[in-house]
C-alpha cells in the first residue's frame, strides 16, 4: 500500500454509465515537454480537437506536460 509519505498517491474515480452499449473512452496522454522545441505543437493541437470531440471520454494524466527540470 502507497502511504501518505510518499509523492504517488492512487485516486478512485467511479463513472456512471447510462447506457450499457455505449463506448467509454480512457485517454492517456503525457510525455508532452510542451514548450521544448521537439513538441510536435501541431500533433498536440489535433489531438485536444480530437480528444474534446469524443463522448464519454475520460483522460489520465501520465506526466511531463512540461519540461522543467532536464535539459532534454
Amino acid at each position: 500500500m502507497i502511504g501518505s509519505d510518499s509523492i504517488f498517491t492512487i485516486h478512485k474515480v467511479d463513472i456512471n454509465v447510462s447506457q450499457v452499449n455505449l463506448p467509454i473512452y480512457l485517454i492517456p496522454f503525457g510525455d508532452l515537454h510542451r514548450y521544448t522545441s521537439l513538441c510536435d505543437i501541431e500533433k498536440w493541437q489535433e489531438f485536444l480537437v480530437w480528444a474534446k470531440a469524443k463522448k464519454n471520454a475520460y483522460f489520465i494524466g501520465m506526466g511531463d506536460y512540461d519540461d522543467l527540470a532536464s535539459f532534454s
